[in-house]
């Protein structure tokens, strides 16, 4: 939504994932975007600051699928 107030705005946007939903690969749908790639590499852990292992990460990076691409497919 275009800012017209003449004002700065700011908006601050928190994200969390819990490594053993990552590494199921368990989560939400998500039927309404059309992202290539992931965002996984810039989640740190709170106690420690590491970053998740690279090789987690691959897993979702666009095209490493056997499929081609990452879909989300919910069990059951």
């Amino acid at each position: 939504m275009p800012n017209t107030s003449g004002v700065t705005r700011y908006s601050i946007d928190f994200r969390t994932v819990h490594l053993d939903d990552v590494l199921d690969r368990r989560g939400a749908p998500n039927v309404d975007s059309e992202c290539t790639g992931t965002t996984m590499r810039d989640y740190l852990r709170m106690n420690d600051l590491t970053q998740i292992p690279d090789e987690v990460v691959q897993t979702y990076d666009a095209g490493s699928s056997p499929q081609g691409q990452l879909v989300y497919r919910p069990q059951g």
